[in-house]
C-alpha cells in the first residue's frame, strides 16, 4: 500500500533519466535518505526540474511504496532561510 508523505528534505545528488525525467537522491526529515523520480523534471515547463538541485532545501510530497527503490516525487518548494 503507498502513502503520501509531505516532509522537509535536502537535495544530495540529481541524476538524468530517460529523455525527461531525473532520478533524485533526498536526505528527508522523516525517512532518511530515498530516491525518487521526478516524471517530466528537465522539461523546460516543469516547476519542479527548476529547483530540484544538489543542497536546495526542499518541502516535498513523495507517493512512498514499501515495495519499490525508487518512490515518485509529485510536489517541491523551496524552503525559505533568513539569517
Amino acid at each position: 500500500m503507498s502513502e503520501i508523505i509531505k516532509t522537509d528534505a535536502v537535495v544530495l545528488s540529481k541524476l538524468n533519466y530517460g529523455d525527461t525525467s531525473s532520478i533524485v537522491s533526498l536526505y528527508t526529515e522523516t525517512d532518511g535518505k530515498i530516491s525518487a523520480i521526478v516524471k517530466g523534471g528537465r522539461s523546460p515547463k516543469s516547476k519542479i526540474g527548476k529547483i530540484i538541485d544538489p543542497i536546495n532545501h526542499l518541502q516535498v510530497i513523495i507517493y512512498k511504496k514499501n515495495t519499490r527503490d525508487v518512490q515518485i516525487l509529485t510536489d517541491a518548494n523551496l524552503v525559505a532561510h533568513f539569517l
